[in-house]
């Protein structure tokens, strides 16, 4: 009797945490949007490159970590602009995205971080150790 007691109380008071005050407008589903106005629930978030919200994953060209430590493989991803000037990219470690300028052919950097094309593909360092690349080497993995 008191398990039944308690859960309707539970339900009760969530439901009073989270009920619509009378007047205001619905509450969207998953509506959490960042500062630039971005649903994040739905995986967009906001490019500098391009000045909208975009699903990096469907739009730009992705890198697998090198040396992947982690038992999970968090990605990162390259955006380039129209004119092959200035590429955006996203990485897990950083809390947004940053930007590269092109310095010389098929290298882009910042005071940070190096980005070079080549025949394989893009490779991203930090401190002159390659972070991520297309074709990334695969980590051994312990048994």
């Amino acid at each position: 009797m008191s398990k039944a007691f308690f859960s309707i109380a539970f339900i009760l008071l969530v439901g009073h945490v989270y009920a619509q005050k009378p007047g205001a407008p619905p509450r969207p589903v998953g509506g959490n949007k960042d500062a630039h106005g971005c649903y994040s629930s739905a995986g967009y978030t906001w490019s500098q490159l391009r000045r909208e919200c975009v699903q990096v994953w469907n739009i730009g060209e992705k890198l697998m970590p090198v040396n992947n430590q982690q038992s999970y493989v968090a990605t990162a991803t390259v955006l380039v602009n129209e004119a092959g000037s200035i590429v955006e990219v996203f990485t897990p470690e950083e809390s947004k995205s940053f930007l590269l300028k092109k310095s010389k052919t098929n290298t882009f950097k910042n005071k940070v971080y190096l980005l070079v094309k080549t025949d394989k593909g893009w490779t991203l360092s930090k401190g002159g150790k390659a972070i991520y690349a297309t074709e990334a080497e695969p980590t051994p993995t312990s048994k």
